[in-house]
């Protein structure tokens, strides 16, 4: 490969994919400059960073690793390996036995039980809309792409919904701070947070248990499942799945809305559209979740493999970029720009193969009657002026916070 500029630093790409973090926080307001020159010169680029890794950035590349299981286990679904969790239940356990574990989640996001969750999550969306135009504004992130996804996550998963603020807590400690690469904040969550969240998983299985006719939720369904004749869940297994449970729930969808809000702020027309050809939700949903892709995720190889011409050694890790993968030029046609009637749209948002995401009928329905409701309560709607919307980048991009302002005639 000949060497090329990045324009970053002036270094070549090979230089850039050398010190590469995707925990960097310099990635944070704008990944993609940099995502598009690794993917253009280096799309499986070597890093010295988190203890040694290969970048993968081509959407070719990506899909190859998260099809094949077998190659490339997900034991390890963050870096600095130090810094992945032991046991994210079904996501770190492999084929064949995942599937075991996986049937006992997959019938709480049937998209049977999704449609029934429409109506009430449309009831959700609607409140929180109005109560937002009622303030004049806020911050959307807090005031509704947050609460929103959550509260239909804990009626799924069946804890109330009073304890929502402290399981938000306990899920950015875990998201940002357990998996970062400074080891005084892993240090924090380990000693402090975990207990903390264990001890709560601890109690609501306690009073489950209790319970002569417990509700038909995830919960009860992970306490009361078999994996195979007679062998249930012990306990450890139920805290590590409901924490992975917690992690998604409580996150993907809330920065998918937040993103694609904030895009549609600065495009009446395209509101206008949604607005009056609600037809058109289900592909602009696919189309938006493709362009917001969020999730960077790790593999380790088990056997010697080749992505995209690049021989990776068995017991290399590997980190996945989605983000980057879904804004490849040479699957998607004018692949940064969103085209709302984009079909075919093969995105990788929600993975591919066995671990793909359990939730994507229940996230594409929030989706769809989030902006549904958000456009019908408030057509129209501006970033806030002045003010500054914050995000991060590293496992899973998302907004900290969007000021937005209704317009009224």
């Amino acid at each position: 490969m000949t060497p090329q500029q990045d324009g970053h630093r002036g270094e070549t790409v090979e230089e850039l994919a050398r010190r590469f973090n995707y925990w960097d926080p310099s990635l944070n307001d704008d990944p993609h400059r940099v995502l598009s020159t690794l993917r253009d010169g280096c799309p499986v680029a070597r890093s010295e960073e988190l203890g040694g890794y290969w970048f993968i950035s081509s959407f070719e590349g990506v899909r190859q690793v998260l099809a094949d299981t077998t190659t490339f286990s997900s034991r390890a679904l963050t870096l600095p390996p130090e810094a992945a969790p032991e046991l994210l239940i079904p996501e770190t356990i492999d084929p064949p036995e995942h599937a075991k574990y996986r049937r006992l989640f997959t019938p709480y996001f049937s998209p049977r039980r999704v449609e029934a969750l429409r109506e009430r999550t449309r009831g959700y969306a609607a409140r929180l809309a109005e109560d937002f135009v009622a303030r004049g504004g806020g911050d959307f992130v807090a005031d509704f792409s947050v609460p929103l996804p959550c509260t239909v996550f804990m009626e799924v998963a069946g804890f109330p919904v009073e304890d929502l603020p402290r399981l938000l807590v306990w899920k950015e400690a875990f998201l940002r701070d357990g998996v970062s690469d400074d080891p005084e904040k892993r240090r924090w969550v380990a000693e402090e947070i975990m207990p903390e969240m264990m001890g709560y998983f601890g109690r609501a299985l306690d009073e489950r248990e209790a319970m002569s006719d417990p509700p038909d939720d995830l919960l009860t369904g992970l306490l009361t499942g078999e994996l195979e004749p007679g062998r249930r869940m012990p306990r450890e297994e139920i805290f590590n799945a409901l924490l992975l449970q917690l992690a998604a729930g409580l996150d993907t969808v809330t920065a998918a809305l937040g993103f694609t809000v904030e895009y549609l702020a600065g495009r009446p027309e395209l509101r206008r559209r949604l607005r009056e050809q609600p037809t058109l939700l289900p592909t602009a949903v696919e189309e938006f979740l493709r362009y917001f892709g969020l999730i960077t995720t790790c593999r380790q190889a088990d056997a010697d493999a080749v992505v995209d011409g690049v021989k990776i050694a068995a017991g290399d890790y590997v980190a996945v970029c989605v983000p980057s993968a879904d804004r490849d030029p040479r699957e998607f046609d004018r692949a940064d720009e969103i085209d709302i009637e984009r079909f075919p749209n093969r995105h990788l948002a929600f993975g591919i193969g066995p671990h793909r995401c359990m939730g994507s009928h229940l996230a594409r329905m929030e989706m769809a009657v989030a902006l549904e409701e958000i456009h019908r309560v408030m057509p129209d709607y501006v970033v806030t002026p002045g003010s500054v919307s914050t995000r991060h980048y590293g496992g899973v991009m998302g907004l900290d916070s969007l000021m937005l302002s209704p317009v009224t005639a």
